[in-house]
């Protein structure tokens, strides 16, 4: 395995710029898409939702949900819960889309 300074430096920026509770971000593909860990936190509106519900666009998948320490392969009837880690691949052109959707609510606040 190599590191590559530029892209530990990009995912690191990226951990941060992204919104709602995310964990980590990683470029992959030459900077064509990103693997995306974000936390489901209490106000988020896909709490309660199925993956079917989320309308993700094309371009994005959800690739596992890791929920008290154990991973799942979710389907489309996998209900997102609180605390929730959900590990996602999104082409960059879609990464707003997925901020968007993963966010917590506006009118919680």
């Amino acid at each position: 395995m190599t590191v590559n300074p530029r892209e530990m430096t990009v995912s690191s920026i990226l951990q941060h710029t992204r919104k709602g509770k995310v964990r980590a971000a990683h470029t992959v593909c030459a900077g064509k898409a990103e693997i995306i860990e974000i936390e489901a936190m209490q106000h988020a509106a896909i709490i309660g939702q199925t993956i079917q519900d989320l309308d993700l666009p094309s371009g994005v998948e959800v690739g596992a949900v890791v929920r008290e320490g154990k991973i799942i392969i979710p389907d489309e009837t996998t209900i997102i819960v609180e605390k929730d880690r959900i590990l996602i691949l999104a082409l960059t052109t879609q990464v707003n889309k997925v901020d968007k959707i993963f966010s917590e609510r506006l009118d919680y606040y």
